[in-house]
């Protein structure tokens, strides 16, 4: 009878065993399909931010008209640059740099090139030569992720 008893014991607990390595190879496999689902979306958003950029600089330059759809979108993009440039105008004079102004990088006085895009840029160490020279571009830099 003790062997009956083990014995079930023993094949209760098999089938259990094999349960849980199933359903924990289950859960291994769904969380790893869902993570390369979250994957894809991820792509997919930034090929969309991609779109929009490349949408945006075309209308920029001219060489693309704003539909009714986009055109407030474009209007909203160019508030929020000029907003952006002010800032790292601001950000800038209490760090006593300068804005590069191709790439709005945040840049040292004394370089002639900046070490972010290579652009050329004066070198002047007077504080109104560093305000006054990146107000000019506040619509033109429009950060974008890469």
């Amino acid at each position: 009878m003790s062997d009956d008893f083990f014995g079930d014991l023993g094949k209760s607990i098999s089938r259990v065993t094999q349960k849980a390595v199933g359903r924990t190879g289950e859960l291994f496999e769904t969380t790893k399909i869902n993570a390369q689902i979250s994957g894809e979306q991820r792509e997919i958003e930034k090929l969309y931010a991609k779109i929009g950029a490349v949408v945006y600089r075309k209308i920029a330059n001219g060489t693309m008209e704003a539909d009714e759809d986009i055109a407030p979108i474009v209007d909203d993009i160019r508030a929020h640059a000029g907003q952006l440039a002010s800032r790292r105008r601001a950000l800038a004079g209490v760090k006593r740099m300068r804005v590069c102004p191709a790439c709005g990088e945040l840049i040292a006085t004394d370089v002639a090139f900046c070490p972010k895009c290579g652009t050329p840029v004066v070198v002047d160490n007077t504080p109104a030569a560093l305000t006054d020279a990146d107000e000019e571009d506040d619509d033109e830099y429009i950060e974008t992720e890469e």
